[in-house]
């Protein structure tokens, strides 16, 4: 298991960075501090995600899951009383 806000995240940052002409100058032109629960972040990221290719769409998630040192999320550990809990050995200044 892996920390789902930092694959998240990596997701969110492939769709906003994606270098289709018009996805780009839509997310540019959203106000800041940008709001992702906002209709016009919504409507953003459905026309960027609409021009990924299948590979492209999983090249994020498919490198959250690599090991912390090769750049992926951090792993959730779910310990013998079902409690969740991250793995401090994990570098996270390479996923934030």
């Amino acid at each position: 298991m892996i920390n789902a806000s930092c694959m998240y995240g990596r997701l969110d940052k492939a769709v906003e960075t994606h270098p289709y002409p018009e996805s780009l100058a839509c997310f540019a032109a959203l106000p800041l501090p940008v709001n992702k629960t906002s209709k016009a972040y919504d409507t953003c990221y459905s026309e960027s995600v609409s021009n990924f290719t299948k590979p492209e769409l999983e090249a994020p998630w498919n490198a959250a899951f690599n090991a912390a040192a090769q750049g992926g999320c951090p792993r959730v550990i779910v310990d013998e009383k079902t409690a969740l809990r991250f793995d401090d050995t994990a570098d996270l200044s390479a996923v934030l």
